[in-house]
């Protein structure tokens, strides 16, 4: 049987942040059902170890993580996700309880003229995060920088 080293699931497909590099969204704004993300976890699992929490949107505003993230766990699964972090201190608990094998902080955001985000609170948070998860957990943690082109 054929196997995918990862399979990408967009959970949610808004986002609390307007970044200049994303592209706009196309489609209506949605979040996933659990009932629909467990059928998809079912349906992968025989495909793949490794599920990416992230296409577009932003993983940490999906009301029921910590539901998802068990049934991933149940389901044998291993969580990676990007985020761009501006949530990180109202998420922090249920990402340190839920096994996730790697967690992508995009920076970029911070940095964005389009955003206006309180950068230094933002890094401060995803640092405190970080600091707590070294201590507790086996995460991988990665603070990602687009660098773009003109």
């Amino acid at each position: 049987m054929k196997r995918f080293k990862r399979i990408y699931i967009e959970i949610t497909n808004i986002c609390n942040l307007n970044c200049s590099f994303c592209p706009p969204l196309s489609n209506n704004p949605r979040t996933m059902s659990t009932a629909e993300f467990a059928h998809i976890l079912k349906s992968i699992s025989p495909f793949t170890d490794y599920i990416y929490l992230h296409v577009k949107g932003e993983p940490l505003l999906h009301p029921e993580l910590g539901r998802l993230l068990e049934l991933s766990s149940s389901t044998g699964l291993i969580v990676n996700i990007t985020t761009n972090g501006s949530m990180i201190k109202e998420k922090s608990e249920i990402l340190l309880k839920n096994r996730i094998r790697l967690i992508n902080f995009s920076l970029h955001s911070y940095i964005d003229s389009a955003n206006s985000l309180d950068a230094a609170s933002c890094v401060n948070g995803i640092t405190d995060f970080i600091n707590e998860g070294l201590h507790s957990t086996e995460t991988i943690y990665k603070l990602r920088l687009w660098n773009k082109q003109i």
